[in-house]
């Protein structure tokens, strides 16, 4: 079935676009990494339950040894203490029951909780079934009968803590199985919300180019605009001899509707307004008139001896306002002024 997959997979790959086979593949790869990965992380599972197994073995092994051992002395099996430890118990035959028993239930739950068999162990192949939640009953088991050898060892003032230790085993051995089981779950967890981000669907309708996907997409967005700025041509205007009369063709159209606002504006003035503008016009046409009709009549009367003085006259008074500087008024025929000399 996953050779028929993979080449119905590769014929849709064939058939899309350039673009589209590319995203294909990276998808493809996706999956490949993602597949690898979960198998690389099941192997390491199934190793670190093996080794877990492998200690409650050696765990269960040392309490059998004691127990070989009580039928002469009961010395502790604790090989890496320099001065031999007798136990002070009354019923080490049952505390050793109740350790080999905890050791087991524990063996059990990690074995239920993580789904795995006996077959799985032997060929070292992992189950793919994953972790599964903490099987509560055999836990429950395993913490009642681990936790009772310690607890009348604590009772008792007269037992060692090295005595209190050796009881204790079992408990510590749940201890580390309730950790790797954590840790598994954990890391299974992961791998499932990887899986279901790389099935989620893309919306190819997105904008990436707005300014609101800033989260995501504000690298993209950038990069594009700059893009679009550097590719971008600003057009070059060729400005006629036709143009430019239309220009000031319209700017003469411009003053001409300016002038006739003017003129509206006058009109729409009050009257009082407009009659005083109207007297002030025939009073300076009246006094223009009667300014040209006295000029005319002077013009006739003057006579040119008159007008020689006069010219000389005009003379006298601009040699005054000259600073610095002296005119002969001899030769005007008229007397230098009294200021000047």
């Amino acid at each position: 079935m996953d050779t028929v997959t993979n080449r119905l997979k590769k014929a849709a790959a064939d058939e899309l676009p350039e673009e589209d086979q590319a995203d294909f593949l990276d998808e493809e790869e996706q999956e490949r990494l993602l597949q690898d990965l979960r198998l690389q992380n099941e192997q390491s599972n199934l190793m670190i339950q093996a080794g877990l197994l492998f200690i409650g073995v050696l765990v269960s092994a040392i309490f059998i040894v004691y127990l070989y051992e009580l039928s002469s002395t009961a010395i502790l099996p604790f090989p890496f203490l320099s001065t031999p430890v007798v136990s002070r118990i009354k019923y080490p035959r049952m505390g050793i029951l109740l350790s080999i028993g905890a050791v087991g239930v524990s063996m059990l739950n990690l074995m239920l909780t993580c789904r795995v068999t006996l077959s799985d162990f032997m060929h070292m192949t992992p189950s793919h079934r994953g972790v599964g939640q903490l099987h509560l009953g055999t836990s429950v088991a395993a913490v009642v009968t681990g936790s009772i050898m310690p607890l009348i060892c604590l009772l008792n003032s007269t037992i060692t803590w090295i005595e209190v230790a050796f009881w204790s085993l079992p408990l510590m051995m749940l201890v580390m199985d309730f950790l790797a089981i954590a840790m598994m779950g954990q890391v299974e967890a992961n791998f499932t919300e990887l899986e279901k981000s790389s099935d989620a669907p893309v919306d190819t309708n997105v904008n990436y180019d707005t300014d609101d996907s800033e989260e995501n997409n504000g690298k993209q967005s950038t990069c594009r605009i700059k893009s679009l700025t550097n590719s971008f041509d600003a057009p070059t205007i060729d400005l006629n001899e036709e143009d430019l009369d239309e220009e000031d063709e319209e700017d003469d159209d411009d003053e001409e509707d300016e002038e006739d606002e003017e003129d509206n504006s006058d009109e729409e003035a009050p009257a009082p307004a407009k009659e005083e503008k109207a007297n002030k016009g025939k009073n300076k046409a009246e006094s223009s008139t009667r300014a040209i009709g006295a000029e005319d009549d002077d013009e006739s009367d003057v006579s040119d001896s008159e007008l020689d003085y006069l010219d000389t006259s005009l003379i006298i008074q601009s040699g005054r306002r000259t600073r610095g500087n002296k005119i002969d008024y001899t030769q005007f025929g008229a007397d230098t002024p009294a200021d000047e000399e």
